[in-house]
Formats: C-alpha cells, sequence, structure tokens
C-alpha cells in the first residue's frame, strides 16, 4: 500500500538534491552535498551543550571532522578526474 510518509521522504530528497545542484559553483555544491552533516553536528552540539557542557569541544572537533570526510569524500567522487587532469594539463605548459 501506498505510504504517504514514503511520499515526502521522497520529495524531500528529490528537492535536497536539486538544491544541490542548483549552486553553480563546485565549492558550494560540495557544501550543500554535506550539510546535514553540518545539521546533525549543530543538533548533537546544542544536546551536549545542554546535557554535558564539557563534552562540547569533543563533540564540535568530532563533527569538524566527518564534515571533511564527507566533504573528501565527495570531492574524491565527482572531481578527481577532472582535477588530474587538469593538472597534467598544467605540468605539460597547456591550459
Amino acid at each position: 500500500m501506498f505510504k504517504l510518509s514514503s511520499l515526502f521522504l521522497s520529495m524531500a530528497f528529490l528537492l535536497f538534491v536539486g538544491w544541490i545542484f542548483l549552486a553553480t559553483d563546485p565549492h558550494e555544491r560540495l557544501d550543500r552535498g554535506c550539510r546535514p552533516v553540518d545539521w546533525t553536528g549543530n543538533l548533537v552540539l546544542s544536546l551536549s551543550a545542554f546535557v554535558y557542557p564539557q563534552g562540547q569541544t569533543a563533540v564540535d572537533a568530532t563533527f569538524k571532522k566527518i564534515d571533511y570526510a564527507c566533504q573528501y569524500t565527495v570531492w574524491r567522487l565527482i572531481y578527481e578526474e577532472d582535477w588530474k587532469a587538469q593538472q597534467e594539463l598544467t605540468a605539460k605548459g597547456e591550459q
């Protein structure tokens, strides 16, 4: 049977992907693609500040590492080959 919740989740996902690709700058696309990590980090940081304030620094550092890992992974999947090709052209003196 058709579930309304799955429709909303699918629509939200499609809107999110569309929002990512509306950005014209590759750096902005990387940032937008990993924005849920940032949102989750902010939520967990806020909760940890409420529950265990001494742990804020560790939580913040952890989510910054996770965000970097997300952006690096997406960059390698999408942009690495083009970057390598451009580096080879630059090394040969052709731009």
